[in-house]
């Protein structure tokens, strides 16, 4: 099929007749179709054997390398499925996005989609190469495409895309003009739509189906490669797809324009898509229009010349001039095709390629894929005539045609009267019934059922079935299968070895018995806690004690089925538990046992304190350490029912020992003003005695407010009950004082080690500095306690007299600053 170049020119013409508007004679379409002169197109180019022969198919990804949008690209063997798709024109559809159709307007079988919808950074491209004949000076191609895109808010180079690129390798350069990308923004080419569906949250552009021509002139005997390229977004979330169809003719010169005689007027239309038109008669000396389309009254004289310029929109094709010369001898004729049948609504097509310029209607419109063009699809649901009417754009030529489409809707319908499932004896069947046709055939699991050929089919064994119809017409249809499942009842039987075990180690294993005549066994295992399987035979671990049901569920299909049950026992194996506290030298230690009894057999006990056995009650006699340390303490059981394995739980019990008792500095109190005193935080409790004159004698830090002298002792318990004894004088002072020893010998002795100040009703030291006879700062401290050691830097200091100053914050709030001089002895 020749595909006509949508690069024609359309004449249009009308005739007033007598005294009455009619349309009597021609309103012809002028065709001015791309002839080649001396050689026709390259082989496929046009993609008419309905493949990609003669093309290369790449695939890979697209980049963004420095602001560069960079195609990524290798050879591919075969084009990729989903990648490099051919569509045929027949029940090709429309676009999902664009909504327009998905064969290209010029009337061709086949187009190419390349690209898709899945983004991910995919690339793909198609190259063509050919060699212009050496004495072809006057070359020229038409393509058509239509592309969608989504739109994201994306710099240039990251934007899904489709680039064009037109190279002449004989002399190594590109053929600029004819090479180009497009993109979702930033492109000045008018005529994208936004789609009104959308596959992510960015919005989809749609161009539909637009020409685009490629000026080969002046390039004789050149080797020209056209490539097409479609990228997604360099992110991967965005796709771009395009269609593309390479016109059939390859030619710069048009000739053999017609139109009918006698018109009054012509109108010359160019082809759609380029930004500006200029009409010029034969020679370009004269400029006689703009515009797509002029119109010509009268028509000028036949063999007129005339010549139109094509300007392209900036960067998107190469400028061109349009040959077409006007003679007054159109003659067509309506061609509707030969009668034909359509088996179940299967489509067919009408007339003959279209021939630019005319018209074209069909009656009735019904079952017809578009009643207007010249070669429809036909799905009629009866038999019907069609009569075509061709005729050129005023109405003034006319002719017409008819052609019968008889429809044969066969059907394939299968229906099943009955269960498709049952039980042998049980009353039921399976009868398969099909539409009467002239020819019937039953199949089962795909062989002939010799002798089954009547519209109704009694199964009785299970099987795949199907039949085939044929009618008086030679059309025929194939039903689906229909799975027919005919079984015995099974019976269902299981065994256990050990029906009683206990809970540690327990493995039933199941044994399967069951049997059926007729149909494969389908087995369910419940064991009795929600776990299931559906294996013949099995085995299988309980996770808790317990009496479980195990049911067997056996099935020959859907509906045949039996089942049986059986009991198994898990016995709770005994698990030992205790506790062992803390405990004191010389008091007695008892650990607390708190096995569960509750098993249903009685428990034997082992008790051991390390190595040696201790005790074989539940409760071991009272034992008393004479030594503090950590012990080992080991309790196993068993029972009865459950003698093996026999577990053991071991803990360290720790034995404490009373700390050494203490007598605490001296503290000194204002009368009746609060002051805090503290016990050494040792063992669980303290206990303050007598409690007379403190806010809580059952704390470690108790308030005392009093006006007397006071002596304290401080029962100091542990967890483990050892109990130690501490005590504290807290002595009565006028006033808030500080007092510093005058000497201090620090020789490790554990006597007057220490030089630092005593503080006598105060309540914060805010500092406390020594310094040598020199003025160098030797110690410094917001503590009374440790003091200085006699040390500076690391180093004891020699034996001297120092100066020390202090400062404290009394319990009455008053500010106590005193300074003076001790004696370090050696």
């Amino acid at each position: 099929m020749t595909k006509h170049c949508m690069a024609t020119f359309r004449c249009t013409f009308s005739l007033l007749w007598s005294n009455s508007l009619r349309w009597l004679l021609c309103c012809i379409g002028l065709l001015i179709q791309l002839l080649l002169i001396a050689q026709s197109c390259p082989p496929n180019i046009d993609f008419e054997k309905g493949t990609l022969e003669g093309w290369r198919c790449y695939t890979g990804f697209v980049l963004d390398q420095g602001g560069v949008n960079v195609f990524d690209l290798t050879e591919s063997p075969a084009p990729e499925p989903g990648r490099h798709t051919i569509i045929p024109a027949a029940g090709a559809g429309v676009d999902p996005f664009g909504n327009f159709p998905m064969r290209s307007p010029n009337g061709s079988d086949y187009c190419v989609r390349l690209g898709n919808n899945t983004g991910g950074g995919q690339g793909e491209a198609i190259t063509y190469e050919f060699t212009i004949p050496a004495n072809r000076n006057t070359y020229s191609l038409l393509y058509y495409y239509a592309v969608v895109f989504e739109g994201p808010n994306h710099e240039e180079q990251q934007q899904p895309r489709m680039e064009i690129e037109v190279q002449n390798l004989t002399k190594g350069e590109k053929i600029e003009c004819a090479s180009f990308a497009f993109i979702p923004f930033g492109t000045t080419l008018p005529g994208f739509f936004e789609s009104p569906v959308a596959q992510s949250t960015a919005p989809v552009y749609c161009k539909n189906w637009t020409p685009v021509t490629i000026n080969l002139d002046g390039n004789a005997g050149s080797t020209i490669r056209l490539t097409f390229r479609t990228g997604d977004c360099t992110f991967r979330r965005h796709f771009g797809y395009a269609y593309i169809d390479v016109a059939s003719d390859c030619s710069g010169e048009f000739t053999g324009a017609s139109f009918c005689a006698k018109d009054p007027d012509v109108t010359v239309s160019a082809p759609f898509g380029f930004k500006s038109y200029t009409w010029f008669n034969a020679d370009m000396t004269q400029q006689i229009g703009t515009g797509q389309s002029i119109t010509l009254r009268p028509p000028p004289p036949p063999g007129t010349v005339l010549q139109v310029r094509l300007e392209p929109f900036e960067g998107f094709g190469c400028p061109q001039t349009l040959t077409a010369r006007l003679e007054d001898n159109l003659n067509f004729a309506a061609a509707a095709g030969p009668d034909t049948l359509s088996c179940n609504l299967a489509p067919v097509r009408l007339g003959e390629p279209a021939r630019p310029g005319l018209l074209y209607q069909w009656n009735p419109p019904d079952g017809l894929s578009n009643a207007a063009a010249a070669n429809p699809i036909a799905t009629p649901g009866s038999t019907t005539q069609y009569i075509l009417i061709v005729s050129s754009p005023g109405g003034g030529c006319v002719s017409a045609d008819t052609v019968k489409v008889t429809a044969s809707n066969l059907g394939n319908s299968l229906r099943v009267l009955g269960k498709t499932q049952y039980c042998i004896g049980s009353g039921d069947s399976a009868v398969l019934e099909v539409s009467n046709a002239l020819q019937i055939q039953w199949y089962k699991n795909g062989v002939v059922l010799t002798g089954e050929n009547t519209q109704r089919y009694r199964a009785t064994t299970s099987g795949l079935y199907r039949a085939f119809l044929q009618d008086e017409f030679g059309c025929s249809a194939t039903t689906p299968d229909e799975v027919i499942d005919i079984a015995s009842i099974p019976k269902a039987a299981f065994a256990v070895a050990n029906a009683a075990q206990c809970l540690i180690g327990n493995q039933f294993v199941f044994t399967n018995n069951s049997s059926n005549a007729v149909g494969a066994m389908r087995y369910r295992w419940e064991y009795g806690n929600a776990a299931t399987a559906s294996t013949a035979n099995v085995s299988y671990s309980y996770p808790a004690a317990g009496t479980y049901q195990v049911k067997l569920v056996v099935n020959s299909n859907d509906v045949c089925a039996d089942s049986t049950e059986a009991t198994v026992t898990v016995y709770p194996n005994p698990v030992p538990l205790f506790d062992a506290a803390t405990t004191c030298i010389g008091l007695p230690f008892v650990p607390v046992n708190q096995t569960n009894e509750n098993i249903g057999s009685p428990i034997t006990y082992s008790w051991r304190y390390g190595n040696v056995p201790e005790s074989d009650k539940r409760t071991p006699d009272a034992k008393v350490f004479a030594n503090s340390g950590t012990y080992s303490i080991s309790l196993s059981v068993s029972s009865a029912q459950c003698p093996t394995p026999v577990q053991t739980l071991t803990k360290n019990v720790l034995v404490e020992r009373p700390a050494t008792p203490q007598r605490y500095t001296t503290a000194f109190a204002i009368r009746n003003v609060p002051l805090q005193l503290e016990a050494r935080n040792i063992g669980a409790t303290a206990l303050w005695q007598p409690a007379l004159m403190l806010n809580n004698a059952n704390t470690y830090k108790p308030v005392f407010t009093g006006a007397i002298d006071q002596d304290y002792t401080i029962l100091l318990t542990s967890v483990g009950g050892c109990k130690t004894v501490d005590s504290m004088l807290v002595q009565i002072v006028a006033q808030a004082n500080i007092e510093v020893p005058n000497a201090f010998t620090p020789n490790a002795d554990g006597r007057n080690d220490f030089l630092r100040p005593v503080p006598m009703g105060v309540a914060t030291i805010k500092y406390f500095r020594i310094f040598s006879r020199w003025g160098e700062l030797l110690f410094e401290s917001q503590n009374s306690k440790p003091g200085w050691d006699g040390t500076h830097r690391g180093m004891p200091m020699p034996a001297q007299t120092v100066v020390w100053m202090v400062e404290g914050i009394g319990l009455d709030g008053k500010i106590i600053t005193k300074k003076g001089t001790s004696v370090l002895i050696r």
